[in-house]
């Protein structure tokens, strides 16, 4: 117990009292963590400007062995990310990516793994980035649910040899039961209009082959390398986002909020 340094990602802060608010971070020692900030709405305190959303941030924090709460005590930033939150579409995907991420893992529970593959994920969304945020999104959205354990189970031979002169499926189906892709034996006579965004609720989702075959790339490729594999359509790309967090909410048994903020958004 004691005073402890961390590295987090901040997710939201509410209020509380006059002047002070409960910080929910997300770090590698302690997964998803509770911070009460005592005076951080005063003009006086230094950290007001330090706890932003989506910020990474070295935090010195009081917490003692198995508290729910911890107590900031002093802070820096590592990584501003101003430029996402200036930017509606980076931001809302960055909130999915966050909080995919953080729902993924048990309170306090240790997430050294999870919290590189969201660093990742946030600088990939850097205006900077090679990649459109869509695509740069799916890539890090398929690491975050890989690393929790539930990434989509392709058949290898479902992709072998395509392209070729042999018809494929123009649709794949992903079951959020199981995680299996397999192909949809109902084959549209033309290609559908992408995004399709799926229904809630339902047990499978739509998949245009371009994401499957993006799918088996990032199995094959380093996370340093992810913003080297081609973009893809954007309509296309937000059906693979939208399956991926059907996936996730199936798994952790509820809805993400930032899910309804990005598809308000895309649609």
């Amino acid at each position: 117990m004691g005073l402890r340094s961390i590295r987090a990602v901040v997710l939201q802060g509410y209020e509380t009292g006059d002047t002070s608010e409960v910080i929910r971070v997300f770090c590698g020692e302690y997964g998803r963590l509770s911070l009460m900030a005592k005076g951080i709405r005063s003009a006086k305190s230094r950290l007001r400007g330090i706890m932003q959303p989506l910020a990474t941030v070295d935090l010195s924090v009081y917490l003692r062995d198995d508290a729910e709460m911890g107590t900031l005590r002093d802070g820096s930033v590592i990584a501003e990310r101003a430029e996402i939150r200036d930017d509606l579409e980076r931001l809302a995907l960055a909130s999915l990516l966050t909080e995919a991420a953080a729902e993924c893992c048990e309170q306090a529970q240790e997430s050294h793994d999870m919290f590189a593959v969201l660093q990742a994920g946030l600088d990939s969304l850097h205006p900077e980035s090679p990649q459109t945020p869509n695509t740069a999104a799916l890539h890090h959205m398929l690491r975050i649910v890989a690393t929790a354990g539930y990434e989509p189970n392709i058949d290898p031979n479902l992709l072998e040899g395509w392209p070729s002169n042999k018809p494929k499926p123009v649709v794949f189906s992903l079951s959020l039961n199981d995680g299996r892709i397999h192909a949809d034996i109902h084959q549209p006579e033309t290609e559908p209009d992408w995004p399709l965004l799926s229904v809630e609720g339902v047990r499978e989702a739509l998949l245009p082959p371009e994401c499957v075959r993006a799918l088996y790339d990032n199995q094959h490729t380093e996370t340093r390398e992810l913003n080297q594999l081609p973009n893809l359509a954007s309509g296309k790309a937000v059906q693979f986002v939208d399956c991926l967090v059907q996936l996730v909410q199936w798994h952790v048994g509820h809805g993400l909020r930032s899910a309804r903020f990005w598809r308000s958004i895309v649609s």
